[in-house]
């Protein structure tokens, strides 16, 4: 039987919570049926992810992109789509890369601070 896998999605800040918690993602076995990511998408996925959190942004937003336009063809930075319409596989990425935008590519806080308490906050 082969073994579930998991993919790093970031760390976030629920409505109601005080600490950030660190999320994933459950993936079928590689080579399951229907939609599954590979590891060749799941590892650069996670090292976008991780520059995300570790205040590496333009590495990280860099990195998003790939994976967007291996994807879909094409990225969207407008950021006047709603990423309710986005399509289910690329949502993290446009939430990453939404607020990277929002926060005009800085970090908004100390990077310190940002490295082990920094979190996309999740309103109600």
């Amino acid at each position: 039987i082969a073994a579930p896998r998991a993919r790093l999605m970031g760390r976030f800040l629920p409505a109601g919570m005080t600490k950030p918690v660190v999320v994933y993602e459950l993936l079928p076995p590689e080579g399951a049926r229907g939609k599954n990511m590979d590891e060749n998408s799941r590892r650069p996925w996670e090292v976008a992810v991780e520059d995300f959190m570790t205040g590496n942004w333009n590495e990280s937003r860099q990195k998003l992109d790939d994976f967007i336009l291996q994807h879909s063809g094409s990225v969207d930075h407008s950021g006047s789509t709603m990423l309710s319409t986005r399509p289910e596989e690329l949502k993290a990425a446009y939430l990453m890369l939404d607020f990277m935008q929002r926060n005009n590519y800085t970090v908004p806080i100390s990077l310190q601070y940002w490295r082990t308490n920094g979190a996309i906050d999740l309103p109600k």
